[in-house]
């Protein structure tokens, strides 16, 4: 069992969670695991926070995190380089860019975005309907019996899908992903069985 969490974000070392994770989670990491030193990007909101914030928060590391988001390199390549090097030294998997994520040797998962239903030119994994077709056949080819697809989309603050999201996420079933599962929105939008 595996519990998908959304967006985790820490604007605020104030912050805490009464939550604790009973099963192994993954969740969109949405900043830059980083002291701020970095150059950060023009012209858009830039997150980062320290490491210990995210432990504290959890109280336990997630099995994985994904890194297909417009947050990604908020502090540039420096910015992204530490934050892999954060997750590699906790032994915290990375889902997005070339990473394919085995869950386990029939389970695969693969993430990428949209932002606010346009491809990002800032993130890591523009969403590509071919590259996703392809990546999800290879994972079938290569054994796996579920194929989850992380997405990085929809419109900030938006309890509902839009119609791109649904067209986008019924290719994606209908080339042999079995689970789609969102982040970005900041709220709870539709479940949909397709």
């Amino acid at each position: 069992m595996i519990t998908f969490l959304g967006d985790v974000a820490i604007l605020n070392r104030n912050v805490f969670s009464e939550y604790t994770p009973r099963t192994p989670y993954i969740f969109n990491l949405e900043y830059v695991v980083s002291n701020g030193t970095e150059k950060p990007a023009l012209n858009k909101i830039n997150i980062c926070s320290d490491f210990k914030d995210f432990e504290r928060l959890f109280k336990s590391n997630p099995q994985a995190v994904n890194i297909a988001n417009n947050h990604t390199l908020d502090y540039g390549i420096q910015g992204f380089e530490t934050t892999l090097q954060a997750m590699q030294q906790k032994n915290i998997a990375t889902i997005g860019g070339d990473s394919v994520y085995w869950l386990n040797p029939k389970t695969c998962i693969l993430s990428y975005t949209m932002f606010n239903g346009k491809t990002d030119d800032i993130s890591l994994v523009d969403f590509e309907s071919e590259k996703a077709k392809n990546q999800i056949a290879e994972a079938r080819n290569r054994g796996a019996d579920c194929v989850i697809v992380l997405m990085h989309w929809g419109i900030e603050n938006y309890e509902n899908s839009v119609k791109s999201q649904r067209e986008i996420g019924h290719m994606l079933i209908d080339n042999g992903a079995d689970f789609i599962v969102g982040c970005h929105s900041h709220c709870i939008q539709p479940i949909e069985m397709y």
